[in-house]
């Protein structure tokens, strides 16, 4: 047996220089991105190409890579920095992009489009089942919901065909 080969696969033996010339990575591969990687991948690549180390500011041993002008397709040596996740927060609080703003405008986003569908709801003049939704059938529950009474009859009574037959 050869002790410079490497098993790869059940049967197949292969150096080390074989397989490393096998690999493609960077321009040379087929899928390569150039500047146009989405932001997942410019991170994926600073994962790859620089080894974990000590936070830069507090010495913290586990840092993130952090791009200092925010652009991620970025892995220049001068635009990376180690911090830890305090650190990291903090860059990210002095630089105007913290998370902490996208979720507020996410919270503010969804209060709207949930506002804009109660709205849509309490314009409804009738219900799923085409009843009118006004006069005698018309029925406001105490936290203010709108429900149709003919509808409302026929759930009752299959709850009560239900718990009679269970």
């Amino acid at each position: 047996m050869d002790r410079g080969c490497v098993v790869t696969r059940r049967g197949y033996r292969q150096t080390p220089e074989h397989i490393a010339k096998r690999i493609k990575s960077g321009p040379d591969h087929w899928n390569w991105a150039g500047d146009e990687v989405s932001r997942r991948g410019g991170r994926a690549r600073a994962l790859r190409q620089y080894p974990n180390r000590p936070c830069e500011e507090c010495g913290a041993e586990n840092a993130d890579r952090h791009h200092a002008d925010g652009n991620t397709a970025n892995n220049e040596p001068g635009n990376i920095k180690f911090l830890c996740d305090a650190c990291h927060g903090a860059e990210h609080k002095r630089m105007g992009t913290h998370r902490a703003s996208e979720s507020s405008q996410l919270a503010e986003r969804a209060a709207k489009l949930t506002e804009a569908a109660a709205a849509e709801k309490r314009a409804r003049a009738k219900c799923k089942r085409n009843h009118l939704l006004s006069g005698t059938n018309l029925y406001v529950t105490p936290d203010g919901k709108r429900v149709c009474k003919e509808c409302r009859k026929l759930t009752s009574r299959r709850h009560r065909q239900n718990r009679k037959q269970g």
